[in-house]
């Protein structure tokens, strides 16, 4: 497996492929780190990325394909290599991600040592949102 720069192709690929099917991947150029990770074969496995709110903060998401969570363990090893190598030379000591209440990255959150830090009414739109947060006292 390995990760590269995302790109409009791929988010046209998580349209469809996507286990999200309410993720807004409206604008790639919005993001300061797109990324995408891929299989030895070239199916799209993940999409993610990351974005600078002050020096200290960053906000982040994740988006699995169909594919992607049949090798979901592969997945996981390199985006948690990712996200601490990120961290780390970026000095953020807080990471945070916003999360539906019935999205099934959820749980893929969670899995990361993610923890649940509010509930944000209409977030989207009329949906509202959980935050989630990595702190570097837990080890981002």
């Amino acid at each position: 497996m390995k990760f590269r720069a995302a790109t409009a192709e791929d988010i046209e690929y998580f349209k469809e492929h996507s286990i999200n099917t309410k993720a807004d991947r409206s604008d790639i150029q919005q993001m300061d780190y797109p990324y995408t990770i891929e299989d030895d074969d070239g199916n799209l496995l993940a999409m993610g990325g990351f974005r600078m709110i002050i020096p200290s903060c960053a906000w982040t998401w994740i988006d699995l394909s169909d594919e992607g969570t049949k090798q979901i363990k592969g997945v996981y090893r390199i985006v948690k290599s990712l996200r601490d190598g990120w961290t780390k030379y970026h000095n953020v000591t807080r990471l945070q991600a916003f999360v539906r209440d019935l999205d099934p990255n959820k749980r893929f959150m969670e899995h990361f040592g993610f923890k649940q830090e509010s509930l944000m009414k209409n977030f989207y739109g009329k949906e509202d949102a959980y935050m989630y947060v990595r702190t570097t006292n837990e080890s981002i």
